[in-house]
């Protein structure tokens, strides 16, 4: 089963990297409901990284209205290798029977350079970039009160 990093607050869902496809975050819409979670409420999906597996499937959560961030090289990225994101992820269209022409690009609404820090209901989160990782724009999203640091990618 695909997963999903949620984050919820008393003011809306904050998401970390949609995943694959439109098929997969239907699956996670679908059980966001079941638990009693409105979609509705997304508020925010970041960005990590531009690898599709982390983006493929924003379309279902632009749907449900969230405003998507990501750092500036990451949305440059997103544009440029395209291309090369869907021919990489071949093997995976195939397995699950998916047409790769249902992808749709959905860029960030909003993009940082090195710094922004969100705060919703109460809860504070910083995207952080402190260079290049496995790929320009590699973000950290920081939970100062938790003490939490979620990272993109290997």
């Amino acid at each position: 089963q695909a997963g999903i990093w949620a984050v919820k607050t008393s003011a809306g869902i904050i998401l970390i990297d949609s995943l694959h496809d439109y098929m997969v975050e239907d699956e996670i819409v679908n059980g966001m409901k079941k638990l009693g979670l409105d979609p509705a409420k997304i508020k925010y999906m970041l960005i990590t990284h531009a690898h599709g597996d982390h983006y493929f499937g924003n379309s279902v959560f632009k749907r449900e209205g969230a405003t998507f961030i990501a750092h500036r090289d990451t949305a440059g990225m997103m544009k440029s290798h395209l291309g090369i994101e869907m021919k990489r992820r071949q093997g995976y269209f195939k397995q699950r029977q998916y047409d790769p022409a249902e992808v749709k690009l959905v860029l960030p609404d909003v993009t940082f350079d090195s710094k922004m820090t969100l705060t919703l209901g109460g809860r504070t989160i910083e995207l952080i970039y402190i260079g290049a990782g496995q790929n320009p724009g590699d973000t950290l999203v920081y939970f100062p009160k938790e003490r939490v640091i979620f990272t993109g990618g290997p």
